[in-house]
């Protein structure tokens, strides 16, 4: 079996890239947690999202990282995105701004994060719940 461990999100302000995400995902310690140059955002049951400062003083490059969540994880994460009037969009080119998208496999959002990269939220409905 082969399971994605970790991957590196570089951000200028790498500690508010890291705590914006983990308490907009709501996750139960909502403080990155310090893992050597890296701050450490573990999701359950998933890799670890490890921010660091960019490289050799260049700009961050965007970046796309989507989160299959619960419909339940998706009304409270769109909450908190509401609650902190955060831009958003229903669909990936940024044309549909402040509501949610539907596609056939359940609901979506897109924002950006305050290092520039495109989060996508999104839920899938699972084969048994489709009739």
């Amino acid at each position: 079996m082969i399971v994605l461990d970790h991957t590196i999100v570089y951000a200028d302000d790498a500690p508010e890239a890291a705590e914006f995400l983990a308490g907009l995902l709501g996750l139960p310690d909502p403080q990155p947690t310090p893992d050597g140059r890296y701050l450490a955002v573990a999701l359950p049951g998933g890799p670890t999202l490890r921010y660091t400062h960019t490289r050799w003083g260049l700009p961050v490059l965007s970046q796309h990282y989507a989160f299959a969540v619960s419909d339940r994880e998706f009304d409270e994460i769109y909450g908190r995105l509401r609650d902190r009037s955060l831009p958003h969009w229903a669909d990936a080119r940024h044309a549909v701004p402040a509501t949610v998208g539907a596609t056939p496999h359940g609901r979506r959002v897109f924002l950006l994060d305050p290092a520039g990269h495109d989060l996508e939220i999104l839920t899938r409905v699972e084969p048994e719940q489709c009739v």
